[in-house]
């Protein structure tokens, strides 16, 4: 299962999978510009309707996550 969410800005997306794996990429660049290793798998990911950078999953464990990526990409 891949998931993938866009920005708002649609300048980055964010994939995840049954890997345990996220991913933040460069739209503009195609390139990967985070990868995380979870301990859960995500089972869906939103990005927040108005600040770029910042995605919250739903997990398999039940839980929520927030990232937030502004630092990163600014």
């Amino acid at each position: 299962m891949i998931l993938a969410c866009f920005s708002p800005d649609a300048s980055q997306v964010i994939s995840g999978s049954d890997d345990y794996i996220l991913k933040l990429w460069d739209i503009e660049t195609g390139q990967c510009i985070k990868t995380i290793e979870l301990l859960w798998i995500p089972l869906e990911i939103k990005a927040h309707p108005t600040k770029p950078g910042i995605f919250a999953t739903a997990n398999a464990n039940g839980t929520v996550t927030f990232f937030d990526f502004r630092e990163i990409i600014s």
